[in-house]
């Protein structure tokens, strides 16, 4: 066979659509009920704008254009209110609130207009969205037909809420039957047929306690959300103009982890707008955008959470923290000169490192440093700064993370089922790759010394760059492998002494189904890979 590049799991992207969409629709609607309390608060509709403009970029990448189309038509609108070159009225909004409505029935069906009042309704919606707000008395057109015929239309329950504290007692429960299975009594082979039984209930004793431990999990998106308003509104108040970009929401960790870690989140946002953002009309004068913007990067490190989060606005003044060494330290131009960059923006942490004239100069990031620095480590984590005056500053955090679930790759390898993070793949495919791609790919069925019999062709994951070299100091492009199983979720828990001893993997994965599986570490394996036959084979 040729060598083909497999198309990733679209239904993973489909999900993610799903599941980012409902959230900025449950947004919309408690955003609509502010501005029909308050219609000429511009703030409202800005909001109210962005909202919108995430589903339509959403949708647009995906090719949804019923839903885009109706997204763009109804952000042209809050744009208008925004800038008051429209004034808006009750009608003008419950032509929103009918756009709103439609979004909400269009998105679970990805944009199908396959029911024919559906259809109607979406189009007679556009076309009074065209012709613009002072069409607003064909609003009672534009409303779709509800069954019932009373015009409401109720949603269906999707969640509930449920006590950390019941979770906490059905996870102990799931794991004293794990502990049962694996302290079973070995039985003779005319037992066969209750082995099996056992077997197939320790599958699902397995994919209970995944199930359960998924509960404990909260993304960070879902993380970020609880303080984003708060944060919205905080600035305003400033008379600055903030936004929050947010990268790797999707990766989820522990609710107990996040809830400890709120209060320094917060502090830390708040300081980057309080003290960081400057206000828009020096911004205007310095060349930047009017508005700041507060980054927040989310990654997932094999055992690690890592949170950086980082603004665009004045940063941190070094002669404040050179001016504390001198008098508070002793340091002398030397001393400091040899200082790296970590190791000088760590003395803001100190707990004497307050005084008002330095906490000033140094942006204000001198007050609450320190509590917010024993926070994170009463959490077992590690707090970085790094900062460049005029252009903005960045604080990282790392946490360890006793459960966490992201997507990988499933393959096996003779009798190894082995796991690596879709987000450090390029591409799958099954086939031989043409000899002027055989180059930097990394034949893991030779490495474990699996025999090969070439009844079917291997699979190829193609790796992304990443600088990774094997021991002979050859990129590594790619893996080589038996089979492709698929792209799953996976919850990853700590490996045992066995595994961690192979020195090739970062931890295990614990799949839907209770199987469990191997995450290779490709770093680790570029390390050590001469040594993985024999660790393997002792394992």
């Amino acid at each position: 066979r040729g060598y083909s590049t497999a198309v990733m799991d679209l239904e993973k992207y489909r999900q993610i659509f799903l599941r980012e969409s409902d959230k900025y629709l449950q947004e919309i609607g408690s955003i609509l009920i502010e501005v029909e309390a308050a219609p000429e608060e511009t703030g409202h509709w800005e909001e109210l704008h962005g909202k919108i403009h995430s589903i339509k970029g959403m949708a647009r990448a995906m090719s949804l254009d019923a839903i885009s189309r109706l997204a763009h038509e109804m952000e042209a609108w809050c744009l208008k209110f925004q800038r008051r070159e429209w004034t808006a009225r009750e009608t003008s909004i419950r032509i929103l609130t009918e756009g709103y409505s439609l979004l909400k029935a269009l998105i679970p069906r990805f944009g199908q207009l396959d029911v024919p009042e559906l259809n109607s309704a979406y189009y007679r919606l556009l076309q009074v969205l065209a012709k613009g707000s002072e069409a607003s008395a064909a609003v009672e057109e534009s409303k779709p037909e509800r069954d019932g015929g009373d015009g409401i239309a109720v949603d269906p329950i999707r969640s509930i809420g449920v006590p950390c504290s019941l979770i906490e007692e059905l996870l102990g429960f799931s794991q004293e039957l794990l502990l049962m299975e694996r302290t079973k009594p070995a039985l003779p082979p005319e037992m066969a047929a209750v082995q099996s039984w056992i077997d197939q209930y320790a599958a699902l004793a397995k994919g209970l306690y995944f199930r359960l431990a998924q509960l404990r999990l909260m993304s960070i998106e879902e993380f970020v959300a609880l303080y984003r308003h708060t944060i919205h509104h905080q600035a305003r108040q400033m008379g600055k103009k903030v936004r929050i970009v947010l990268s790797g929401g999707d990766i989820k960790a522990d609710v107990a982890l996040l809830d400890r870690l709120r209060e320094p989140m917060i502090h830390i946002v708040r300081n980057a707008i309080a003290h960081g953002i400057e206000p828009p009309e020096e911004r205007r004068a310095k060349g930047k955008a009017e508005e700041g913007t507060i980054r927040i990067f989310a990654e997932s490190r094999k055992e690690t959470l890592v949170l950086r989060i980082a603004d665009d606005g004045a940063g941190i003044r070094r002669e404040a923290i050179e001016r504390y060494l001198r008098e508070r330290r002793g340091y002398g131009d030397a001393d400091i000169a040899r200082m790296d960059r970590a190791s000088f923006f760590a003395t803001i942490l100190s707990s004497d490192f307050s005084t008002a004239s330095a906490t000033d100069e140094a942006a204000g990031r001198g007050i609450g440093m320190n509590v917010i620095a024993q926070a994170i480590t009463y959490l077992n984590g590690t707090l970085e700064i790094d900062s460049t005056p005029g252009e903005g500053t960045s604080i990282t955090v790392t946490l360890p993370m006793s459960l966490s679930v992201l997507h990988a790759v499933v393959f096996t390898v003779g009798p190894y089922r082995i796991a690596v993070p879709t987000s450090g793949l390029d591409a799958a495919s099954y086939g031989e790759p043409p000899d002027d791609a055989r180059d930097g790919i990394l034949d893991l069925r030779m490495l474990f010394g699996v025999k090969v019999h070439g009844r079917q062709p291997p699979g190829v994951l193609m790796l992304r760059s990443s600088g990774v070299t094997s021991p002979d100091r050859r990129p590594i492009r790619g893996l080589m492998v038996d089979t492709i199983v698929g792209n799953k979720p996976v919850m990853i828990l700590r490996p045992g002494r066995l595994i961690r001893n192979a020195r090739i993997f970062s931890g295990i994965g614990v799949l839907e189904s209770g199987v469990l599986t191997s995450m290779l570490d490709v770093e680790m394996l570029a390390q050590n890979g001469r040594q993985t036959t024999g660790a393997m084979k002792g394992a």
